[in-house]
């Protein structure tokens, strides 16, 4: 009786009555959210002043925005210039290092021929 099957089915009523709680109670948490779903929401006593209130808002909330995008545009440029400035650097130390190794290699070739 307590083969592989029989475990099984221990287990799942050990689960079941365990799990029977929590199941009921999102049944139940289901049940009142479409129960609330279908009541209409109270209106507020004045609608134009809370449309002036979301509009105030939103403008707020669009002028935040455009002075981080200022701000953010200014870090932008500053980063670009010291990319630049960067860069300029490394083209200066890559001609001089291709200098400075043509010049080692042409005194070892010379120095080369000038043995035999």
């Amino acid at each position: 009786m307590y083969g592989l099957w029989g475990v099984l089915l221990e287990v799942l009523k050990t689960a079941a009555t365990h799990a029977a709680p929590h199941m009921a109670k999102g049944a139940v948490d289901i049940a009142r959210e479409r129960m609330g779903a279908n009541n209409a929401p109270p209106q507020s006593p004045n609608p134009i002043e809370e449309l002036n209130e979301v509009l105030t808002s939103f403008d707020k909330r669009i002028a935040m925005a455009n002075q981080r995008a200022v701000e953010a545009e200014a870090q932008i440029i500053a980063l670009q210039e010291e990319l630049a400035k960067k860069a300029e650097s490394a083209r200066i130390w890559v001609i001089a290092l291709l200098s400075w190794n043509a010049v080692v290699t042409l005194v070892t070739i010379y120095l080369l021929l000038r043995r035999h």
